[in-house]
This record gives structure tokens, C-alpha cells and sequence, in this order.
């Protein structure tokens, strides 16, 4: 089994993994997930887990539910969470 990840807001049209991604598409066995941003629940859930008392609403505002768009110094004790359960891989 081959696992293969990668971010698709940073895979456009000219980038050589499309065409790689065209090639796979046809193969049997190859299957493709998209896995979607957290949505504003599932920011409260994690926070409310983690034990932090960050405002959920403000952090899915800034981060539209995706926690990998928050930067390295202002990363929470839920970010660090996720971080280690696996709920977002590290940088």
C-alpha cells in the first residue's frame, strides 16, 4: 500500500503532480479522498477537548476550519493537540 498526501490549494494546472494525478486516475485500486476542512463544530469540538479557552467561532473565522493555516507562534495548546493525535500533520 502506498499513502500519498498532499495540499491542493498548492497543486495547480502547470504542477508535474497533475499530471502524475491524471496517470494514477486510471489505475486499479487507486482511490482519491478529499477530506474537508474542519467545520465550525468540529473547531469547538477540538478546542473544547484540548482544554482551551480560545473563542472557536474566531479561530474557524481565521482559519475557515483548516487549523494548518494557523502560524507556528500563535499555535494553541489545540493546535498542539491536533498536532499529536494526528488530526493535522506537522509542518
Amino acid at each position: 500500500m502506498i499513502l500519498a498526501t498532499f495540499r491542493s490549494e498548492e497543486v495547480g494546472q502547470e504542477h508535474p503532480l497533475t499530471v502524475v494525478m491524471g496517470d494514477l486516475a486510471g489505475l486499479h485500486g487507486v482511490v482519491r479522498m478529499q477530506l474537508p476542512a474542519l467545520s465550525a463544530a468540529g473547531v469547538r469540538q477540538l478546542l473544547d477537548q484540548a482544554g482551551s479557552a480560545l473563542d472557536a467561532d474566531e479561530i474557524f473565522r481565521l482559519t475557515g476550519g483548516n487549523l494548518r493555516k494557523l502560524q507556528a507562534p500563535n499555535r494553541s495548546r489545540a493546535v498542539a493537540t491536533a498536532l499529536r493525535l494526528g488530526i493535522i500533520p506537522p509542518r
